[in-house]
């Protein structure tokens, strides 16, 4: 039996509490009104849309998501997609929360493909021995049709990822709460090395691979 979907919706906004999106992205609790689909691959089952929490491997999500769809969308507005990791670089130590994975702003009816990306997607990487990680994903409705030169000149997001706040972007923009969300947990495998070789990143000597303390040291 398929749950109808307003039911899958409220799950959603149930998960955002069970798996304390609010507070630790959100600030207050919020009611999702709508659903949104994750694909990674073109032949990969969508999640999401179900408002349960996957876990995925870093494997598998280390390129941009085949779609992410938004359900119903307007399609004479622009949207901002966000994807965002609060637990950096661990959930039960954050002094880093949160890094940001992806920002794509001025979609119009939600089509990621036509929107423009104020950063580009990075895949999950959970450092060794850092535990799940939550990966977030979030829909907004933006007020006017193109915010991404001013976004691109604020200081809410700095040139770097790290220590961002994706709520503090939504407010900065005045794109209210998120119309959808999505999670995945993801921790690390022999994939994320790699990921933070490219991106520059050495995690704290407790969370380093072993391979990473053969080359960068253990203290």
């Amino acid at each position: 039996v398929i749950a109808p979907v307003r039911t899958m919706a409220e799950a959603a906004t149930k998960m955002l509490q069970t798996m304390q999106i609010v507070p630790d992205v959100l600030s207050t609790a919020v009611t999702l009104p709508k659903r949104m689909g994750i694909q990674y691959g073109p032949g990969a089952a969508p999640y999401g849309l179900d408002g349960a929490c996957s876990e995925l491997k870093p494997a598998t999500v280390v390129n941009q998501p085949h779609s992410v769809t938004l359900e119903e969308p307007d399609a004479d507005k622009h949207y901002t997609l966000i994807m965002t990791d609060p637990d950096v670089p661990a959930r039960d130590y954050h002094p880093f929360r949160e890094f940001i994975h992806w920002v794509v702003v001025d979609c119009p009816g939600a089509d990621i493909s036509a929107g423009k990306a104020l950063f580009s997607y990075v895949g999950a990487g959970p450092p060794h021995s850092s535990g799940l990680h939550r990966y977030v994903f979030m829909w907004f409705e933006q007020s006017k049709k193109d915010i991404f030169d001013e976004a691109k000149a604020a200081a809410v997001l700095p040139e770097g990822r790290g220590g961002a706040k994706a709520a503090a972007f939504a407010e900065k923009h005045g794109l209210g709460a998120p119309l959808a969300a999505a999670v995945f947990e993801a921790q690390w495998d022999e994939s994320v090395d790699a990921l933070h070789e490219g991106i520059g990143f050495v995690p704290p000597p407790q969370y380093r691979s072993p391979a990473q303390k053969a080359k960068h040291g253990d203290a």
